[in-house]
């Protein structure tokens, strides 16, 4: 169990850390772009409307195709007045507990995400500006973040159940 774990733990790390890389590149886009558009708005008089639309997003993609890596980093919202007075073993557990629930919700929303994406595609929607972009790429960025974060989130799990149950031997043996 804990080779196929580490197994896993590598792959999914490797494609956070690739989505993690174009979500900064992401940002990076959104400087440049934004700032090229306000030099030229105020200095030629000739804002490009493209690239509000485009930020926009390249917003999406940031969060999306960060959101993994922030949970690998442990970098998400968490409140630990109580939890951090638990044992470690009653923590383990009811980080698992809460994970899985929260696998649960995420899987439903990746599934929605996938279909969101595929029903864009197959109707051809477009945006109703000029660009006329295909809406199926920024669905697309929200179904790939969604599926890396639940991957994430199995990662997370079977990492605490392999701490969990090395815990627990140990605690048996000791006893």
């Amino acid at each position: 169990m804990n080779r196929i774990a580490r197994l896993l733990d590598r792959a999914v790390g490797s494609l956070s850390a690739a989505a993690a890389t174009v979500s900064c590149v992401s940002i990076l886009l959104i400087a440049v772009g934004v700032t090229f558009n306000a030099v030229s708005r105020y200095a030629f008089n000739k804002p490009y409307m493209f690239v509000d639309e485009y930020a926009q997003y390249l917003l999406v993609v940031t969060f999306y195709l960060g959101v993994g890596y922030t949970l690998r980093a442990g970098k998400h919202v968490m409140v630990e007045m109580l939890v951090g007075r638990l044992g470690l073993i009653v923590r383990l557990s009811l980080g698992m507990a809460v994970s899985i629930v929260s696998l649960g919700a995420l899987a439903i929303m990746c599934y929605y995400a996938w279909t969101g994406f595929l029903s864009t595609q197959r109707a051809g929607i477009v945006s109703l500006t000029p660009m006329q972009t295909p809406l199926a790429l920024p669905f697309f960025a929200v179904a790939v973040g969604m599926t890396i974060f639940v991957l994430e989130m199995i990662v997370t799990i079977v990492n605490d159940a392999v701490a969990l149950g090395q815990r627990t031997r140990a605690g048996q043996l000791a006893e």
